[in-house]
């Protein structure tokens, strides 16, 4: 399938909404290799939060911007991005062992090799509320109640035949679990969030967040309105 229109963008989030009774916005997001491709779209941001909040925000408060490196506050976030290396704290597990997340190191250290890592030098992300992106987004990122997301994957069975397989461990989960995940393997995942997105975020307790991507989002609205109508 061809890819959708930016100015498709505006009735495909509009119908997704409407289909799965959305309360906030479906999240474009955009991964820039060169941060100028990034300012003809988006303004910068102006503050420093992590990549979490951002989506977030563009999510619940329709913000549109982008952020390089010196705009993420979370770096584990930042490294799974592309947008720089995995920190040593991170990178040698001493960081979740000492924050009780796991028995040893060890354990640590394998848990993050099987974390999703866009590996392509990446200087900026792009954040929009889908309705006003004004760039073809590699990540459309939903927040949704249970029941949304079972109609999220009856939908992507329904052409395909295909179970929705949601790979999450409660760690680096808006970062890497629905959009570098997505991103790599071309497949849609699900996430119950982690720590730090529940944490500094008004996620409601039973909300769980989706990534999609941008390639299947076509054939994905269209199997919704079969499901549902």
């Amino acid at each position: 399938m061809s890819p959708c229109k930016i100015e498709d963008f505006k009735t495909i989030s509009n119908q997704l909404k409407e289909l799965l009774g959305l309360d906030k916005s479906p999240v474009a997001i955009k991964l820039f290799i060169d941060e100028e491709d990034a300012k003809e779209v988006l303004p910068k941001a102006d503050d420093k939060i992590r990549h979490c909040q951002r989506v977030f925000k563009a999510a619940s408060e329709k913000v549109s911007c982008y952020a390089t490196l010196d705009e993420q506050q979370c770096q584990g976030g930042a490294a799974v991005l592309g947008l720089r290396d995995y920190p040593k704290s991170l990178k040698t597990g001493k960081k979740y062992f000492s924050l009780g997340r796991f028995a040893s190191q060890g354990s640590a250290i394998h848990e993050l090799s099987q974390v999703p890592k866009v590996e392509t030098v990446m200087n900026a992300v792009g954040y929009a509320p889908l309705e006003d992106a004004e760039f073809e987004p590699d990540v459309i990122v939903l927040y949704a109640l249970p029941e949304q997301g079972m109609k999220i994957a009856q939908a992507y069975g329904y052409v395909l035949g295909k179970r929705f397989n949601a790979s999450y461990a409660g760690i680096q989960s808006v970062c890497a679990d629905v959009v570098a995940g997505p991103y790599k393997n071309k497949e849609p995942n699900m996430t119950l969030g982690c720590d730090g997105s529940r944490g500094t975020t008004s996620v409601k307790p039973d909300e769980l967040v989706i990534g999609l991507t941008a390639e299947n989002l076509g054939c994905m609205l269209n199997s919704l309105e079969n499901i549902i109508s």
